[in-house]
């Protein structure tokens, strides 16, 4: 099993193979063919997804700066989380730490100075 995720490059990543008795004893050679096959089929018939890091942030601003928020979290592929509407909207968004200093620097840039932006976790 283990070989058959190097093949394919897969790292920090499981494969659960359960097996039901049902009578017949494979012996090593035949377990070895069965969980690799079970393996090779689970990867093959699967999508492969890159794992991301994403960063969640709080954003509290105006009523007006919805659009101008909303914008860079489309421009920078973040995804909005939550969204209160009170005396100031809050907005809590993840993002891939690979955008999060252009993302806070277009947000200070873009925003008014009572804007404010915080790391989450």
């Amino acid at each position: 099993m283990l070989n058959e995720l190097k093949r394919n490059d897969i790292a920090n990543a499981a494969i659960f193979v359960v097996r039901y008795y049902g009578g017949v004893k494979l012996g090593i050679p035949g377990l070895i063919h069965s969980y690799s096959e079970a393996t090779r089929l689970a990867i093959s018939s699967n999508k492969i997804i890159d794992f991301i890091i994403l960063n969640e942030f709080s954003l509290i601003h105006s009523y007006k700066e919805t659009d101008t928020v909303d914008f860079l979290i489309d421009k920078y592929k973040a995804y909005l989380i939550r969204r209160d509407f009170g005396l100031f909207v809050s907005t809590n968004v993840k993002i891939n730490k690979n955008y999060c200093k252009s993302f806070i620097d277009d947000i200070n840039s873009k925003l008014s100075s009572s804007a404010c932006i915080k790391k989450i976790k």
